[in-house]
């Protein structure tokens, strides 16, 4: 058996010094208790990740079940814990609170990272105008509770999730990168709640992207709302009144822009009634009611609206107030207030006898923006374009009268509209028309809620009533929907060109962007409108011009006799379409003397002259009404339209007026 030989530590520090060797140093730990990353797996956090920065907000869609976190510690040798384990829980609707704790290697130093992950229960879309499209993400939304930020979360998606407690009531502000701010006020939380916003163009940039705010607004039953002693009793949500004896509203709004009471020419202050107020309908605040000033010391625009309501008859029951500012920058807010008016109405006309005439729906959408003003709420906006936004536009129009064929029209209160996405199973009211008197006449709603998109089918009835209990109902009108949009470009002769010769003209040609709507099964008629000009005013030629699918004709107004038909033989000769490339191609030989409305000759052009060319659908020569080229598809009661431009950018192609010098 060997023997254990043993050496005690104090020699061998001893021998090491006479070697020439430092005797052993007990390094001190690290206290280093910082994380160096944290992120979660397919989701942004509100800020990017700073090793000194402890708090993060991470939104997650509402079908989330759970989420992934990846967090480092700076220091390998410091330990992390997490409370929860993010891996063990399954997520709860709005907060969900993680911290992660670190310890670093001394045992002593420690760390707390916070990550609150919200669970969505709903959502925000925004688009860049009512009825318009939704906008590239990029930029903040805010949501204020008591007037004090709840969180702010950047805009990564559209829709955006977003958390509102249904015990609470918010305002929700989104700034978009570069665009107006806009703010919905008195938003009560609700699960699967879906907000829509508009955020336009930045107009006047000198003002700042801040929405108006309104603070306050209330009624009288006073005749004289100017006055200092009248009594103004707040309006709020839950509101029971009288409104027989109401006889003003008032609304007093501020912001840093400047607001103009008085107008609606893409700002102003405006009221609706079950509707929200936009270019198509409300009520606008008297002039010589209101008041404005600028508050120089606070930097601020102050405005007081007045909306005289007397003799307005509002039926019983429940209604929603709602109120719209866009101030001269197009910042804007919108308030809805749900009040009931606890009056009771009985004294109407018996209708049920009479009849509904022209019931009519009117679908329109546009390859481009027609940037209405206002919306109402909706669940999701149309996606545009691979060249930009789009937008629509749906009327709903109807007479009321005494009779089934003619006869007088029949005076009413007002009417609700519902709405179907089944083929008539169910109906969900989308809007109602106060008219505040008895009205005889025709009537329109505009449809402008952004829910509407393309591929459903859609149906629609009226209801008009005299009071509570007097009420007709309409049959349906539909199904309609919506045609593709689509935008139309200048080809051939290309711009500018300076090798046309007036004998040997070549074949004009114009390109569609979605060749599906040139289909039997999709579009009834195409209507075009070739127009060439000299460069300094008059006109060579204007022809009008529509495609049959349905047989396959060119039809043309005839100068002399009227709308008639190319037969099939000449149809296939001077007008070709190739679907692959969605060409539109023209033979010159099309612009003879019979179909030139300009000059009622063949097309002549002089050596050396510049021309320009473009497509319309019908042209007047004025950008307000020219109309530009479209598809169109008839049903029930109804009509689809898909038009290639709008009126703001002179109703053409996108690309239009083309040149070209005649050798």
């Amino acid at each position: 058996m060997k023997k254990r030989i043993w050496i005690a530590p104090i020699f061998v520090s001893a021998i090491l010094f006479m070697m020439g060797c430092p005797p052993p140093v007990n390094m001190p730990k690290s206290s280093n208790a910082t994380l160096s990353s944290l992120s979660v797996n397919g989701f942004s956090m509100d800020k990017p990740f700073a090793s000194d920065t402890t708090s993060y907000t991470v939104f997650v869609e509402s079908t989330t079940k759970t989420v992934t976190i990846n967090a480092k510690t700076t220091d390998s040798k410091a330990t992390l814990i997490w409370n929860p384990n993010p891996s063990a829980i399954e997520l709860s609707s709005g907060p969900n609170i993680f911290t992660a704790t670190v310890t670093a290697e001394d045992g002593i130093t420690k760390k707390s990272y916070v990550i609150t992950i919200y669970k969505a229960n709903a959502s925000v879309e925004i688009l860049d105008s009512v009825n318009g499209s939704l906008i590239n993400p990029g930029g903040t939304i805010n949501v204020y509770s008591a007037s004090a930020v709840l969180y702010s979360i950047p805009f990564t998606s559209n829709p955006q999730p977003i958390w509102l407690s249904p015990e609470n009531v918010y305002t929700v502000k989104a700034s978009p990168t570069g665009r107006a701010q806009s703010s919905i006020e008195n938003v009560s939380g609700a699960n699967n709640l879906k907000l829509t916003m508009i955020c336009q163009r930045l107009d006047q940039s000198t003002f700042p992207a801040e929405s108006p705010t309104i603070s306050s607004i209330s009624y009288t039953t006073s005749s004289s709302p100017t006055d200092n002693s009248t009594v103004w009793t707040p309006i709020e949500s839950g509101s029971i009144i009288d409104f027989s004896s109401v006889t003003y509203i008032k609304l007093v709004g501020s912001g840093r822009s400047e607001i103009d009471i008085t107008s609606w020419a893409g700002f102003g202050i405006l009221m609706g009634v079950d509707q929200v107020p936009s270019d198509f309908s409300g009520f606008a605040p008297d002039p010589s009611l209101c008041s404005y000033n600028y508050d120089a010391t606070r930097d601020i625009f102050e405005g007081t609206a007045i909306f005289d309501i007397r003799g307005a008859t509002i039926v019983s029951g429940e209604h929603i107030i709602s109120f719209v500012i866009y101030d001269r920058a197009n910042n804007r807010t919108e308030r809805s207030l749900r009040v009931t008016n606890s009056k009771q109405l009985g004294t109407g006309a018996d209708i049920s006898s009479f009849y509904f005439q022209n019931l009519f729906a009117d679908f329109r959408i546009y390859g481009t923006t027609r940037e209405y003003f206002a919306k109402r709420q909706g669940t999701e906006g149309l996606d545009p374009l691979p060249t930009g936004p789009i937008s629509y536009r749906t009327a709903i129009s109807f007479n009321f009268q005494s009779n089934s064929s003619s006869g007088d029209a029949v005076p009413i209160l007002g009417f609700k509209v519902f709405r179907s996405e089944d083929l008539g199973f169910t109906w969900k009211q989308v809007g109602a028309v106060n008219y505040g008197y008895l009205f005889a006449g025709s009537h329109i709603f505009y449809d402008t809620d952004s829910q509407l998109t393309t591929g459903v089918a859609y149906e629609y009835k009226i209801i008009v009533f005299t009071d509570d209990i007097h009420t007709k109902e309409s049959s349906a009108i539909g199904p309609v929907w919506f045609l593709p949009p689509f935008t139309a470009a200048l080809s051939e002769p290309a711009n500018k060109s300076v090798t046309i010769n007036q004998d040997n003209l070549p074949y004009f040609k114009f390109i569609i962007s979605d060749a599906r709507l040139w289909n039997r099964a999709i579009s009834d008629y195409f209507y075009f409108s070739p127009v060439i000009r000299k460069a300094d005013g008059p006109y060579a030629y204007v022809g009008y011009f529509y495609y049959n699918f349905k047989n396959d004709l060119l039809g043309y107004y005839d100068v002399e006799d009227g709308w008639s038909y190319m037969s099939a033989e000449v149809t296939a000769t001077y007008l070709h379409f190739d679907s692959a490339t969605g060409t539109v191609s023209i033979d010159p030989r099309l612009f003879a003397a019979k179909t030139n409305y300009a000059t009622g000759t063949d097309l002549q052009l002089e050596s050396g002259v510049t021309y320009y060319w473009d497509i319309f659908g019908n042209y007047s020569g004025s950008s307000s009404t020219n109309v530009s080229p479209y598809f169109s598809k008839y049903g029930t009661n109804c009509v689809s339209r898909s038009y290639a431009d709008v009126y703001q950018n002179g109703q053409q192609t996108l690309n239009g007026w083309f040149s070209f010098t005649v050798q």
